[in-house]
C-alpha cells in the first residue's frame, strides 16, 4: 500500500530490483514463478519471519501493472486458490478503477467515468473478498478493502480496520489506509484524525512507523488546508511531516503551498534550504531560481540556478534556459546554447519547450544568410 504514504517511503534498490523481476514475470506469463516467489512471502509472513509492510511492498506492483488484464485472469486460471493471484487481480482492477475516473474533481467528471469505475471497483471488491477465505493472514486484502470501502461509501473502514489489527496489531498500512479514509474529503473530520492518531500512540505500533503514521496525518492535514485555500496552514503542516519524514518532495509542497498563498519570503527560504540540503533534487533549484528572477530580480543567481536545473534534469529549467538564450534575456543571445536546452526539454515531452524550438528553427532560418 505504499500509495497511501504522501511521499513518506523510500525504496531500496534491492527492493526496485525484486519489484521488477515480479513484473517481468507477470508480463511473461510465468504464473509458476510467481506462485513460487509470492508463497515464499506469504509463508515468511504467516512465520513472522517478514513484517506486513515488506509484504505489502512485493504486492504494490500489481497497481502498477495496467494493460496486463489478461495475465490476472489467466494467473486465476492457472492457479483457481491461489490467494496472491486473486488479491493481485483485486489490486489491479482497484488501481483500474481510478485509471477509469481519472483524477479530476467530481463536477469534471462525467456519469459514464463514474460508472465505469463503480463497475471496476466492485469486481476489485469480489476479488479481494474471496482472497479472505484462501490466507491465513489476509491483511492486504484488509488494506485494500479498507479503500474500496471509501470508494464505494460503504462506512466499513472501522470495522474492516479492527479486522486487520486483530491479525497483526504491529502493521502500519491498514492504519494508513483507514487515516486516508477519514479526511474531511471523504466525510471525516480532523477532529476524528487527531483522535485516531493519539489512539495510534497508545497501540503497539513501534516508534519509526508511529513517526510515519503522524508525518502522513501532517500531509492529509496540509492536502485540507491547501483545498481549503489556507496556504500558511498548508505550507506549515507540509513542513512538519517534511521534518518527520525528510521527502525532499513533501518540502517542496510546503515551499509551494507558501508560494500559492503569495508568501515569497517564505517560500524562498524552504526552496533554499530544498536545494541545500537536496542537492540532487532539481525542484529546489528550478523554483528557487523562478524566486530570483521574478521576485528578487536577482538574474545571475536565477540563471546559475537555471542550469544546475536543467543539468540535473528538469525540463521547466531546460526550457527557461532555452527561451532565455533564444531572446538573450538576462544572458548573452546564443541560438546554439538555446536549441542545446529546448532540445533537452523536449525529449522529456516538455510541449513548451516544442513551441519554442518552433520559434527558434523559424528565427534561424530568418537570420541565416
Amino acid at each position: 500500500m505504499a500509495g497511501t504514504d504522501g511521499g513518506n517511503f523510500d525504496w531500496s534498490e534491492e527492493e526496485y530490483r525484486q519489484d521488477e523481476e515480479l513484473y517481468y514475470l507477470l508480463f511473461n506469463k510465468d504464473y509458476e514463478n510467481l506462485e513460487r516467489r509470492f508463497g515464499s512471502y506469504l509463508d515468511s509472513y504467516a512465520a513472522g519471519k517478514i513484517t506486513a509492510e515488506t509484504l505489502s511492498h512485493r504486492f504494490d506492483r500489481f497497481r502498477r501493472a495496467l494493460g496486463l488484464g489478461l495475465q490476472f485472469n489467466e494467473w486465476i486460471s492457472a492457479y483457481p486458490k491461489s490467494y496472491a493471484a486473486r488479491l493481485a487481480r483485486g489490486i489491479f482492477r482497484t488501481a483500474s478503477a481510478w485509471e477509469l475516473r481519472g483524477s479530476k474533481y467530481a463536477s469534471e467528471t462525467s456519469d459514464n467515468q463514474f460508472q465505469q469505475f463503480r463497475d471496476e471497483i466492485k469486481k476489485a471488491q469480489s476479488d479481494v473478498e474471496f482472497s479472505l477465505s484462501l490466507f491465513s493472514r489476509p491483511i492486504e486484502s484488509y488494506c485494500y478493502l479498507i479503500r474500496i470501502s471509501k470508494s464505494l461509501s460503504l462506512g466499513k473502514e472501522r470495522e474492516l480496520l479492527d479486522a486487520a489489527i486483530r491479525i497483526d496489531p504491529y502493521a502500519y498500512y491498514p492504519r494508513a489506509e483507514y487515516l486516508g479514509s477519514i479526511i474531511p474529503k471523504w466525510g471525516g473530520s480532523k477532529s476524528l484524525m487527531s483522535e485516531f492518531i493519539d489512539a495510534s500512540k497508545k497501540s503497539q505500533l513501534d516508534a519509526k512507523l508511529m513517526s510515519r503514521l503522524e508525518s502522513l496525518y501532517y500531509y492529509h492535514l496540509a492536502e485540507q488546508a491547501s483545498r481549503d485555500r489556507e496556504y500558511r496552514v498548508s505550507s506549515d503542516y507540509y513542513l512538519k511531516s517534511y521534518r518527520i519524514n525528510g521527502t525532499p518532495s513533501v518540502l517542496k509542497d510546503s515551499a509551494k503551498a507558501a508560494k500559492d498563498g503569495g508568501l515569497a519570503e517564505l517560500a524562498f527560504s524552504l526552496y533554499d534550504e530544498l536545494a541545500r540540503k537536496h542537492p540532487k533534487y532539481e525542484h529546489g533549484f528550478s523554483n528557487r531560481g523562478y524566486l530570483y528572477e521574478v521576485y528578487f530580480k536577482d538574474y545571475d543567481k536565477a540563471v546559475n540556478d537555471y542550469l544546475i536545473a536543467s543539468d540535473l534534469g528538469d525540463s521547466w529549467a531546460q526550457n527557461r534556459m532555452g527561451w532565455l538564450y533564444m531572446t538573450g534575456t538576462h544572458v548573452k543571445t546564443d541560438l546554439v546554447k538555446a536549441e542545446k536546452y529546448l532540445l533537452m526539454a523536449v525529449a522529456q515531452n516538455n510541449k513548451t519547450a516544442r513551441e519554442n524550438l518552433d520559434i527558434l528553427n523559424n528565427l534561424k532560418k530568418k537570420t541565416s544568410p
